[in-house]
């Protein structure tokens, strides 16, 4: 999870120990019924495991929440379900 808990933007390249993808923020959204889209904000995390986080200063949420079982190139329909995620 980041936040920009200031009221301040938060703009950084930042580890994140989360493999390769791309990740739906399940504050400001979820997967959408393709399995292939976010219906929020996302973020793209690199083979090196970081991604660049912004958050800007005014956002209404002023959070981004991510977990590996939102990862919309490598889950399928049932293992979202799964884990209490509808798509």
């Amino acid at each position: 999870m980041f936040n920009n808990e200031d009221g301040k933007a938060l703009d950084a390249s930042m580890s994140t120990g989360l493999p390769p993808g791309t990740y739906c923020d399940i504050i400001s959204g979820n997967v959408d019924s393709s399995g292939r889209a976010c219906t929020g904000k996302s973020l793209v995390v690199d083979d090196d495991g970081k991604a660049h986080v912004h958050i800007a200063a005014n956002e209404a949420e002023g959070v981004l929440a991510v977990h590996v079982e939102v990862n919309i190139f490598t889950q399928t329909q049932s293992s979202l379900t799964n884990c209490g995620w509808s798509v």
